[in-house]
């Protein structure tokens, strides 16, 4: 189960100083994370078999085989390799701000080069409990546990802010050409603890491990005797801190087969390096487009889409409308034929406009000749009033 509501404040700034674009800004998130859940087994219990525990450790014929039916005989035969099993005792409750505070310069050096500057700090003042006694942490130098905000200790588990969390950013871009740029960048990225794994110890989240000593032996119980399906799991322990706020663990009172999580004193924030560089090099602006029907190559222009209404013939001479005003385009239409022109909608939503010239056909022979006009039509493609069709070459 979690629940998860943070708090977030940012604001930016820009100002246009000649050619510099100068901004400014900050972050601040107050992290509020309620996270009930084990950190390592289920609730009921977990059982851990392996082939190690149904086979020989030495072998003097030869190698040692083993495999899928060594782990189904160490079920069978009720010898787990290791057992554990997590316990929730209270809800914890994480509660931290985090604060980001940046500055940077987007300086246009040259014509050509841009250059960008900057500039990101990140503080995480130390976590603290919703309520005294929410976070327990493990000290492996004495085997102790020690419990957050009683008995005199600190609700940060002491540990010691770091102030030095400093990432710089860097970038370039070079116009080398008009149609090929040169760019690089490198930053520093600061990473949070992960609070979904932080000291929850006993007894807030209780992770009890039952190991095998031996490679090849099974799973036991430091107070004595082995941990399996027959004995079941040893009961969570439930002993008391003493009056420092600490607890030792033992055989003795049970908790020498606890999973504990250790936060460092003084944890550093991981960070990521990252840099990149990219050439980037346009395309020509034509295209060589061959028609099915004619052995010429003809360039065709970049932005040109095709249409399904543009179906040339071996007897169709194509006119492509681009962005020429409209009454040149009547102009145009007008020298070819007295009539206006027949227009029918198209299904593309491209802007490309296709004129098509048939001649009349051939008389057969003998036949009279007869003067007929050229049928003309006239196909436009989602054309408006705000983007009028034109007459181009192709």
């Amino acid at each position: 189960m979690r629940a998860e509501s943070n708090i977030d404040f940012a604001n930016n700034t820009t100002k246009v100083l000649g050619n510099h674009a100068l901004k400014a800004g900050v972050d601040i998130r107050r992290v509020r994370d309620d996270l009930l859940q084990g950190n390592n087994n289920a609730a009921a219990g977990t059982f851990y078999f392996s082939e190690n525990q149904t086979s020989a450790p030495t072998n003097v014929n030869g190698p040692i085989t083993k495999g899928q039916a060594n782990d189904i005989a160490s079920v069978l035969f009720n010898v787990p390799y290791q057992v554990g099993q997590d316990t929730n005792g209270t809800f914890p409750c994480y509660r931290q701000t985090w604060l980001f505070f940046f500055v940077a310069d987007k300086w246009q050096a040259t014509s050509k080069l841009t250059v960008d500057l900057g500039v990101r700090y990140e503080l995480y003042p130390l976590a603290t409990p919703r309520k005294p006694g929410g976070f327990v942490n493990y000290n492996p130098t004495n085997n102790q546990l020690v419990v957050a905000g009683q008995d005199g200790n600190p609700s940060n588990l002491g540990m010691a802010t770091d102030y030095k969390n400093i990432a710089p950013r860097l970038g370039a871009s070079y116009r080398v050409t008009d149609k090929l740029v040169v760019r690089a960048g490198y930053g520093i990225s600061y990473v949070p603890f992960v609070d979904n794994v932080y000291a929850y110890n006993y007894p807030i989240k209780t992770s009890t491990y039952y190991n095998s000593v031996p490679t090849y032996g099974a799973a036991l119980n430091p107070a004595g005797g082995l941990v399996n399906f027959t004995t079941g799991i040893p009961a969570t322990p439930t002993v008391a801190f003493g009056s420092n706020g600490t607890l030792t663990e033992s055989a003795a009172n049970g908790t020498i087969g606890l999973a504990n999580l250790y936060v460092p004193l003084n944890f550093k924030n991981a960070y990521v390096s990252s840099w990149n560089a990219v050439v980037q090099q346009a395309l020509p602006s034509t295209l060589p487009y061959r028609s099915p029907t004619s052995p010429t190559t003809v360039p065709v222009s970049m932005p040109l889409r095709t249409s399904t209404c543009l179906r040339p013939t071996a007897r169709a001479v194509r006119l492509i409308l681009c962005s020429l005003p409209l009454v040149r385009l009547r102009q145009s239409l007008s020298i070819l034929l007295a009539s206006p022109p027949t227009i029918s909608p198209c299904r593309s939503n491209s802007r490309i406009a296709s004129t098509m010239v048939s001649p009349s056909p051939a008389p057969s022979h003998g036949a009279r000749r007869k003067t007929t006009r050229p049928a003309l039509r006239t196909v436009l493609c989602s054309s408006t009033l705000a983007h009028p069709p034109q007459l181009c070459s192709g």
